[in-house]
């Protein structure tokens, strides 16, 4: 306890942050793995680029589908994998399974989940992500379906709650620092 009183003293301890910051700054640049030579890219870069989803379609279930699924990458401008998986309400047993690359138009927030398919004892589960491969597993309910999506945020929506390495240093040295003024206070 006196050393941390003593250190509640020390003016110092800001520099903590502004060492956190500056070390944040340059792990973020050292992540920059882009190399470019007389206007060309990296093939590291390009791989990166490509983005495929598995694919299939009628297929028996989630296996049959991803054993079959050619690695193709998707066409242009199409960046959500989409996966209808069509299965029975009793049993659980899947009926037909179908992924897709498909343009984010196609497969929105409101698109996720499940319903009923006018076939009595069937449901068709949906969902909707977008990065490479995000489709490997089928939804097989609705919370399901709402977990294994991934979709930007639309107008309206609920803010994300990412934020980048240096403004997640930034509140950690603010709440620091409010601890301890508080903390070294009431010492």
């Amino acid at each position: 306890m006196d050393t941390i009183h003593t250190w509640c003293r020390q003016p110092g301890w800001s520099r903590v942050c502004l060492v956190m910051l500056i070390m944040m700054l340059l792990a973020t640049v050292g992540t920059v793995d882009t190399l470019v030579i007389n206007g060309e890219k990296d093939s590291a870069q390009e791989e990166q680029e490509v983005f495929v989803c598995w694919t299939c379609r009628d297929k028996v279930d989630n296996d049959a589908c991803n054993d079959w699924a050619p690695n193709v990458r998707c066409p242009n401008n199409n960046t959500v994998c989409k996966t209808v998986h069509r299965l029975s309400t009793t049993s659980g047993r899947s009926v037909a399974v179908n992924k897709f690359c498909v343009h984010q138009s196609h497969c929105t927030h409101d698109m996720i989940g499940c319903l009923a398919t006018g076939i009595p004892g069937e449901q068709e589960c949906v969902s909707c992500c977008n990065y490479a491969y995000c489709n490997e597993a089928v939804p097989t309910n609705h919370s399901m379906a709402l977990m294994l999506s991934s979709l930007p945020v639309e107008s309206g929506g609920i803010p994300s709650v990412h934020c980048s390495p240096i403004t997640f240093t930034l509140l950690i040295c603010a709440a620091l620092r409010i601890f301890l003024r508080d903390f070294c206070v009431n010492t």
